[in-house]
């Protein structure tokens, strides 16, 4: 009886061994998976702040520039982009380089007179886990707009 009974102690534990040799692999997985969705959405709100700040940027300091010397206004706001990128929390930066669009259309018919600006930010992020089946590659890419007004004329 006593011999029974510490084969059966013996059985529990290989049965012990055997689930956590199954279900460790799987949490390990599952824990990958959450850490790289939480950092393409963190890097995705940085996107979007730098965005909003090259928005910001362009709107607030048209004054200073000549709306027809937008390319002095363009590098600023880009330079202004760059860096809101790289001050993040974490410095959870884009992996590669941001692509920076900045479009402006014609004059606004209604309201004061200004020009309509429009800062798209766009990143790809490379999966962590690149073994898995879901995209090799995650873009995130932000749009703002802004009314950059010039009230010298």
């Amino acid at each position: 009886m006593d011999r029974m009974n510490r084969m059966f102690r013996m059985n529990r534990r290989g049965q012990a061994l055997v689930e956590v040799a199954i279900v460790a692999p799987l949490l390990l997985l599952l824990l990958g998976v959450s850490a790289d969705f939480g950092r393409v959405f963190f890097i995705s709100n940085t996107v979007t702040n730098a965005a909003r700040e090259g928005a910001l940027f362009a709107s607030h300091h048209a004054a200073e520039y000549s709306l027809d010397a937008g390319v002095t206004l363009d590098s600023n706001t880009r330079s202004i982009i760059q860096q809101e990128e790289r001050g993040s929390f974490l410095a959870i930066q884009c992996p590669g380089a941001l692509q920076i669009t900045i479009s402006r259309s014609g004059a606004v018919v209604s309201g004061p007179p200004g020009i309509d600006e429009t800062v798209a930010v766009t990143c790809d992020v490379p999966s962590l886990l690149p073994f898995l089946p879901l995209p090799k590659t995650f873009h995130t890419q932000s749009q703002s707009r802004s009314l950059v007004v010039n009230y010298d004329s």
